[in-house]
């Protein structure tokens, strides 16, 4: 009832702006403010003064509704990173328990487009999870259809560049994503979806690396972020910046730690990735030597990264995607002492063992 009460009055009101949903921090149930400037979902331009609102009830971590009111409700604030934020969280909590959690969600929307295709909560949230499930023609067409009840909706717009990006469109998404930075050139959300469009539907690094900075310089320092900036430095061959972006990256996805024994040449170690894991290997070395760690996975959607940190815990270099979705370090050093190989998953994610290797 709460959820109806608070979705209605921002149908009600959205002439007026909406203001910023609280984010949900973690499982704790605590909340905190959005700092991020968001975009009204009605009005489609920017918000002027974020605020506090009551944060929706957690009603379990494995519950799919609640996720799915979390998601409508960062949505409708225009906050794209934290419903993604949550989509994620799904992926590592509910998923490996209710492997058809996503399918479920869609079911249920369906279901609601049925009963009401001029549903807005329904569509929004229904194109929002077709895009997170890569069924780009579907979220195409139905934020085509909120376009029609919406014109020049930022999300809408928005989301429909995104998905024709991904789907080959390339000249219909690239307007989309223009006009939506023209609707609200002041929120990092919008210019955060637009980078990651364009670096990993169009592979246009120049361009994400200018939307990704947009985001970034207006408060948006999440781990996707941190990811299209590291590419894009790498890209650029300033690996010292891109290494940074990397270890912040795994910083902003870990939820544990687990330090291992040294790792010796010649020598391998068997890692247990569970979502929000990463390890801290130490390791000796002489100075002048070169360390080859190298990472083996045959399991699904296991993409490591890895960070060697030097004696003084310095980030020294960094790596993604060495062979596959596998990270590899090789760096000549140049101090003697104790190394440290931090490795982790791509925003926290997935489940499976990690051979590392060190020759």
């Amino acid at each position: 009832m709460f959820r109806f009460t608070r979705l209605l009055f921002c149908l009600l009101f959205g002439l007026m702006g909406i203001t910023a949903v609280a984010a949900q921090s973690g499982d704790s149930g605590e909340c905190a403010v959005s700092p991020l400037p968001s975009t009204a979902l009605l009005t489609g331009q920017p918000e002027v003064t974020p605020e506090a609102t009551p944060c929706l009830t957690d009603a379990g971590a494995l519950d799919v509704n609640a996720y799915r009111s979390r998601i409508e409700a960062a949505l409708m604030a225009g906050s794209y990173s934290n419903a993604l934020g949550h989509f994620t969280q799904m992926q590592k909590v509910v998923i490996p328990v209710i492997p058809d959690a996503f399918g479920q969600m869609l079911a249920a929307y369906e279901t609601q487009v049925s009963a009401n295709p001029d549903d807005l909560i329904a569509l929004i949230g229904q194109s929002f999870a077709q895009w997170w499930v890569s069924d780009y023609d579907a979220a195409s067409a139905t934020t085509g259809h909120l376009l029609e009840l919406l014109p020049d909706n930022v999300y809408a717009t928005l989301f429909r560049g995104s998905s024709r990006l991904y789907a080959g469109d390339f000249e219909g998404g690239e307007a989309d994503i223009a006009r939506a930075l023209e609707l609200a050139p002041n929120s990092a959300d919008v210019h955060f979806i637009a980078a990651d469009a364009y670096l990993y539907a169009l592979g246009d690094i120049e361009r994400a690396f200018e939307q990704a900075v947009a985001a970034y310089d207006l408060g948006l320092n999440t781990p996707r972020v941190n990811a299209i900036l590291a590419t894009a430095y790498m890209d650029q061959d300033n690996e010292a910046i891109a290494t940074q972006f990397f270890a912040d990256h795994i910083a902003g996805a870990t939820s544990e730690y687990v330090d291992t024994e040294p790792l010796a040449a010649g020598t391998t170690i068997t890692l247990a990735f569970v979502p929000g894991r990463t390890y801290r290997i130490p390791m000796e070395a002489e100075a002048g030597e070169t360390l080859t760690l190298l990472a083996a996975s045959e399991a699904d959607g296991v993409d490591t990264l890895a960070v060697l940190l030097g004696p003084d815990g310095t980030p020294v270099t960094s790596n993604d995607d060495y062979t596959d979705l596998n990270a590899g370090i090789v760096q000549q050093v140049d101090a003697a002492g104790t190394y440290t190989l931090v490795i982790g998953t791509f925003e926290g994610a997935g489940t499976g063992e990690v051979v590392l290797s060190r020759e």
